[in-house]
């Protein structure tokens, strides 16, 4: 069995919906460890392999790979993605979202903007960094019950933001074991939109807030508890508060240009208890580019979702 795990600390976590842009979801300390076991190794330049990686190591990877992109924010903003890839450089299109009243009419509109990321980007929405793996032979990667995102603390004043997480996978390209140079490696950005695998969580759980949301602005009938999974739609495309898109109707029925269904390769219900499958890797080195982000056109990305202290993990293992 071969396990990695990924943890970081999103500390003063915060609760963000379409309609308001007061607060921010400071981290004030991250923390990722990965822990390799097996023919596995994880590095963030294709240089120095370890079984495991720290922050440290995330903020310093440019050293040795100039044109690393890591964006570690200090604080998360809702965006949204359909998972579509910018194939000039291999990056999803990540949009931030902003609702206002216009006119006075009866409901917000809202408008989005392209946020490309930055290496370092203390401020920007959403977090993104590359991980290479080397495996020693072909194998499945699943998802384990240990990977979760929860409030530290657990109060019910402050909870609900964790339900509008979102976390991408795209696969950038594989040498396939040519043992290729480093510099090479570090370059894949092969990545299109077969290769982009989202990880819903929570799917099952809402707050009062988030189902009477659901139900007031979308006109989504859901539960507390044993919820269906709710469809949504990402943004594609950039679009002005000029025209006028109600938030209600943000979805392609009604914008097709401008929003399309989001293929969610895994949706997890809270305390999930069995490994989900996310993808398969060859044998060599691959580079994973990770995405992690509020999505903004989740129904639980509203006014009263609460902040609070929140704790990401990732276990990756290849046993079913």
């Amino acid at each position: 069995m071969i396990w990695i795990i990924v943890s970081f600390l999103l500390l003063s976590g915060s609760a963000y919906a379409w309609f308001s842009m007061n607060r921010f979801g400071m981290i004030d300390y991250l923390n990722i460890n990965v822990d390799a076991r097996g023919e596995m190794q994880i590095s963030v330049d294709a240089i120095r392999w370890g079984t495991l990686i720290s922050n440290i190591d995330l903020l310093n990877a440019r050293n040795t790979f100039p044109t690393s992109m890591n964006q570690l924010p200090n604080q998360f903003r809702p965006v949204s993605t359909a998972g579509d890839v910018d194939r000039r450089d291999g990056t999803l299109r990540m949009f931030y979202g902003e609702a206002l009243i216009l006119h006075n009419q009866p409901f917000h509109s809202l408008s989005a903007i392209r946020n490309i990321e930055v290496e370092g980007n203390e401020n920007g929405n959403f977090m993104a960094f590359d991980l290479f793996f080397q495996l020693s032979q072909p194998s499945d990667i699943y998802l384990t019950p240990g990977s979760n995102i929860r409030h530290r603390y657990e109060d019910p004043l402050y909870v609900g933001i964790e339900n509008a997480f979102r976390v991408a996978f795209l696969i950038q390209g594989h040498d396939l074991g040519r043992n290729l140079p480093p510099r090479t490696i570090q370059q894949f950005n092969g990545a299109t939109n077969d290769d982009v695998y989202i990880w819903e969580l929570n799917y099952d759980v809402h707050t009062e807030h988030a189902v009477n949301h659901a139900r007031d602005i979308y006109g989504i009938q859901t539960t507390t508890t044993n919820a269906a999974r709710i469809p949504y739609d990402g943004i594609i495309n950039e679009f002005p508060l000029s025209r006028n898109v109600p938030v209600g109707r943000a979805n392609s029925r009604y914008f097709p240009d401008l929003f399309r269904p989001v293929d969610i390769a895994i949706a997890t219900p809270k305390d999930f208890n069995t490994n989900q499958f996310l993808f398969r890797l060859p044998f060599g080195i691959t580079k994973v580019r990770i995405y992690i982000w509020i999505e903004g056109q989740d129904v639980d990305c509203e006014d009263n979702a609460a902040y609070g202290r929140l704790e990401m993990s990732l276990e990756f293992t290849t046993f079913n």
